[in-house]
């Protein structure tokens, strides 16, 4: 698809990452995190990018989270 637009597919790398914060109580598009990304990869310019304290690793998991799974 990029060679029939004459794209290139090489890319730079603009951000990576395996945490962020984040609640079920929100949307993506209502998040702080995901918001500051999107302006960020508008503007093209990373440092705009809110890294708040991120809460997504597994070991911050309950029981609860992983029971819920499977429903």
């Amino acid at each position: 698809m990029l060679k029939e637009a004459s794209l290139s597919n090489e890319f730079k790398l603009f951000y990576q990452t395996d945490e962020w914060q984040h609640t079920d109580e929100e949307k993506p598009s209502e998040n702080e995190f995901f918001q500051s990304l999107a302006k960020a990869m508008e503007l093209k310019d990373a440092s705009l990018m809110q890294r708040n304290e991120p809460n997504t690793h597994w070991s911050r998991w309950t029981w609860s989270d992983f029971e819920k799974q499977g429903e």
